[in-house]
């Protein structure tokens, strides 16, 4: 599971990704990746809290503090919906990535591009998901 800085970001900047799991008030799955940060300091070391659940949870005592869903790979696939749009997808996938393996170093970090690129037509330059021209 990809729980690095550049998926985070990726993550974050992914609305359309984050509205689809909930707000902050959202019980969690069992086996949900999340980043956490408190008071909104994200590069205050002391303030990053990295959570990798093992359990559901939900508590008032999170208030202050702003989640980030990360998807597993699994999660991302099944955005596309069932067993057999997603092994359709998989044949649109490789072809995809032939081009773009370069770009990314997870999966993850692939899957979430390519449902970006293949639902709004964005792709990720770094910091932020652009309109492709």
């Amino acid at each position: 599971m990809d729980t690095s800085e550049t998926y985070i970001r990726m993550c974050e900047k992914a609305k359309s990704i984050q509205e689809k799991r909930g707000n902050k008030n959202t019980w969690w799955k069992d086996g949900d990746y999340v980043y956490c940060m408190m008071y909104g300091e994200r590069n205050a070391p002391e303030n990053r809290i990295d959570v990798f659940l093992e359990y559901a949870f939900q508590d008032d005592h999170y208030d202050d503090m702003e989640f980030i869903w990360l998807p597993r790979l699994d999660q991302l696939q099944k955005l596309f919906g069932d067993y057999d749009k997603v092994r359709f997808e998989v044949l649109n996938f490789t072809k995809w990535f032939e081009g773009e393996m370069r770009a990314f170093s997870s999966m993850e970090q692939a899957w979430l591009a390519y449902y970006i690129h293949k639902v709004h037509n964005k792709v990720w330059n770094g910091e932020d998901w652009i309109k492709q021209g």
